[in-house]
């Protein structure tokens, strides 16, 4: 859940207008290193299977794309926050501050949920390893 608190002082930020631009600055920053890690951890995928065929209906590969979809659900409120709510935000829109600290909330969640699957898959099962 570390992780996930990572984002606490976001969610702080999104108190009112004056936290805008750092919620503006810190999404430009996270979409580039998550969309990172996302490719990474397939790429990684990828090489230790040594091909697509091998990963594919591994109990590994079905862990890491639930794994991914979280994560994808991480971005896509992130875009929301990012380009609806620290907009309406910055306009000093009380209910925006209020809607993007819940979906910040909700982003703490999905993170804990990622940490899960990810403890899931590395104690019940392993990556097809092409040695």
């Amino acid at each position: 859940m570390r992780d996930g608190l990572a984002l606490a002082p976001l969610r702080h930020a999104a108190r009112g207008p004056e936290g805008a631009e750092v919620l503006h600055k810190f999404g430009i920053t996270a979409a580039v290193f998550v969309s990172l890690l996302i490719v990474a951890g397939m790429g990684l995928a990828w090489l230790l299977s040594g091909s697509f065929e091998a990963l594919i209906g591994t109990a590994y590969v079905q862990g890491l794309l639930a794994k991914v979809a979280l994560a994808a659900g991480v971005l896509a409120l992130a875009a929301v926050n990012k380009w609806r709510f620290v907009p309406f935000l910055q306009s000093s829109a009380l209910a925006a501050a209020r809607t993007l600290r819940h979906s910040i909330s909700m982003e703490m969640v999905i993170i804990f949920g990622i940490l899960l699957m990810t403890s899931g898959i590395t104690t019940a099962t392993t990556p097809p390893i092409n040695f």
